[in-house]
C-alpha cells in the first residue's frame, strides 16, 4: 500500500479547482442552460418565411370563329361520303373556314385575344407574356406569338409559339401555370389557334373530312 502525504493531497485537491476554475459550468448548470436555450429557439420565429404557393387562375375567356360553315353535306357534293358516314366515324358536323385571302391563324388569335383583353379590362402593358398554342402558324419565322404581340400592342410581353399537335394547348395551360406559379409573371396570355383548311384538301377523300 502505498500512503499519500498531506502535502500531495493539497496539490490534488488545488488541480482540481483549477480544472473546475476552467470549466465555470458543472454538468447539471450545462444541461439547465441547454434546455433554457430550446425554449429560446423554440419561442423565436423564422427570419426568413418560406414564400407561400402561387396559384394560377383562369381570370377570363375569349374566342373567335370564321363566320364561313363546312358542313357534312356540302362535303358529300365534293367527295364521295355522307353526314351518316362521317358523325358515326369522327363526329364531326360542321367546320368553320377562314375563307378570306392572306388571313391565317395570327388573325384568329388576334380576334380572340382582343375580346379577351377587352372583357377583362386589362392593361396591354400588364400584360408579362404571351403562349400561341398552334399546328398551322403563319410563318417558321416569326413566331405567330411575335406577330401577336405587335398587333395587340403588348411591349412588355415575351412571345413563344407551341406546335405540339393535339397537345399544344395543354402544354401550353401547364407553361402559363408554371410562369405564374415562379412569381416572375402575373398576367399570360395563352391562345389556342389553328387554320386547318390550309393543310387539309376537301376534294381529296384521303384527306377529308
Amino acid at each position: 500500500m502505498i500512503k499519500i502525504s498531506k502535502t500531495e493531497k493539497k496539490k490534488n485537491t488545488d488541480k482540481t479547482k483549477a480544472k473546475t476554475t476552467k470549466n465555470p459550468l458543472s454538468f447539471i448548470d450545462f444541461k439547465k442552460f441547454i434546455k433554457k436555450d430550446k425554449n429560446k429557439i423554440k419561442k423565436q420565429k423564422p427570419k426568413d418565411k418560406k414564400m407561400e404557393k402561387i396559384n394560377a387562375v383562369i381570370t377570363g375567356v375569349g374566342g373567335y370563329v370564321p363566320d364561313y360553315v363546312l358542313t357534312n353535306d356540302e362535303i358529300s357534293k365534293m367527295v364521295d361520303t355522307t353526314d351518316e358516314w362521317i358523325m358515326t366515324r369522327i363526329g364531326v358536323k360542321e367546320r368553320r373556314i377562314l375563307s378570306e385571302e392572306g388571313l391565317g391563324t395570327s388573325y384568329m388569335a388576334r380576334k380572340a385575344a382582343k375580346q379577351l383583353m377587352q372583357k377583362t379590362g386589362a392593361n396591354p402593358d400588364e400584360i408579362d407574356a404571351i403562349l400561341v398554342a398552334t399546328t398551322t402558324p403563319d410563318y417558321h419565322f416569326p413566331s405567330t406569338a411575335s406577330i401577336l404581340c405587335d398587333k395587340l400592342g403588348l411591349k412588355n410581353a415575351f412571345a413563344l409559339d407551341i406546335q405540339a399537335a393535339c397537345c399544344s394547348f395543354l402544354f401550353g395551360m401547364e407553361t402559363a401555370a408554371s410562369l405564374i406559379a415562379s412569381g416572375r409573371h402575373k398576367k399570360v396570355i395563352l391562345v389556342g389557334a389553328d387554320k386547318m383548311s390550309s393543310m387539309v384538301d376537301y376534294t381529296e377523300r384521303a384527306t377529308c373530312p
